[in-house]
This record gives C-alpha cells, structure tokens and sequence, in this order.
C-alpha cells in the first residue's frame, strides 16, 4: 500500500518518550500511531497491542480528511 505521508520509526527511543508512549518498565514503546498536520498538530492518535494490528483503513481515513483540507 503507498501511502502520501512520512512515517517514523524511533529506533533510539528519543521520540517515542516525548509523547508518552514508552513503557520504561518493559523498556520498550507502546504501538502508538501518530498523525501529525504540517503545523505539527497530533489530529489522529491510535494505539495497539504487541500482537495486535494496527488499523490501517483508519488511519488512511484521517489522512484523506486531512489532505482534503
């Protein structure tokens, strides 16, 4: 799936703290994702399970609303 936005993976955990989605007792990050506007809004906020998929068909919908602004 193409998808017409940037997506962000916090391999050295600098990011993933600052919006509280780090579990310092596992020492790992919550599955947060994230849908940020060019203003550096958070619009869309969803989170998920280790074992659970993330719902892309959601995610997708608050990007066209976004674009169609």
């Amino acid at each position: 799936m193409e998808i017409p936005f940037d997506l962000l993976s916090d391999w050295d955990r600098t990011t993933t703290p600052k919006f509280g989605a780090f579990n310092e007792l596992q020492i790992l990050a919550n599955r947060w994702s994230y849908l940020i506007d060019k203003d550096g809004t958070i619009i869309y906020t969803q989170h998920s399970g280790l074992n659970e998929p993330r719902d892309i068909d959601a995610m997708m919908e608050a990007a066209d609303k976004l674009f169609a602004e």
